[in-house]
């Protein structure tokens, strides 16, 4: 289960998970999405047992 937020302005989305299932060394997953001149982009950050909340992925979708 996520939480999260819109910022109209920035046209982002971010999310914060509250329930992770099946990783148990995962503790903490957050997602930020935003549109930026027509393109997707996405963030995906985590924190595990052993590191603190660092970037994980990160993608720009442009359309075609």
């Amino acid at each position: 289960m996520q939480t999260g937020s819109y910022d109209s302005e920035k046209k982002t989305v971010t999310l914060q998970s509250e329930l992770i299932g099946n990783a148990s060394k995962v503790k903490q997953i957050t997602r930020a999405f935003q549109v930026v001149d027509g393109e997707l982009s996405y963030v995906v950050q985590m924190a595990t047992i052993t590191n603190s909340l660092q970037p994980h992925l990160k993608a720009l979708l442009k359309r075609i």
